[in-house]
């Protein structure tokens, strides 16, 4: 996730034991997940103990910075200090689903990917078709609101779309 021309964040969800030991991290839960900051000159963690980090997003200020927790089934939020790329844990919401990727939209909200049954698509990986059961979320965190989310697409994996209003 870019937050400047050289500075930027990049999340770690696997561990170096290979595809067996990081699918076993992800069946436990395990809190290996870890976030790194590179300034233009240094990599340092700026957060870990994460359930397998995966999206990152920063806020249309840049104030904040969102990271999917795919088998912790939440979303950890960090204030952001711009100046140093230093992160505060703010707090979690939990979320119903596998989130994964996030893209922040031009009104503030975050559309977040997610995967309601995360064994699927270990399942899907191995089909020709690929197809696994999918979600996006959008999500509102606006200073001074409760923060809320509400499921917009959900796709079955077998070609049953459902569209919310």
């Amino acid at each position: 996730m870019a937050v400047g021309p050289d500075s930027f964040y990049i999340s770690n969800n696997e561990s170096s034991g290979g595809v067996i030991a990081t699918l076993f991290e992800f069946a436990t839960r395990a809190t290996s997940g870890t976030v790194y900051y590179f300034d233009g000159l240094t990599t340092r963690v700026v957060a870990d103990g994460l359930r397998f980090a995966n999206g990152l997003a920063v806020n249309i200020d840049g104030s904040r910075l969102y990271v999917a927790e795919t088998s912790g089934r939440a979303l950890k939020i960090f204030d952001r200090d711009a100046i140093s790329g230093a992160l505060t844990y703010a707090h979690t919401e939990a979320m119903e689903n596998a989130v994964d990727k996030i893209t922040v939209a031009a009104d503030g909200a975050l559309w977040i990917a997610a995967h309601p049954k995360p064994i699927s698509l270990a399942r899907a990986r191995s089909k020709i078709d690929g197809a696994s059961p999918s979600l996006v979320i959008r999500f509102v965190d606006m200073p001074g609101a409760e923060p809320a989310y509400s499921a917009v697409y959900s796709n079955d994996g077998e070609g049953s779309v459902r569209k919310f209003v």
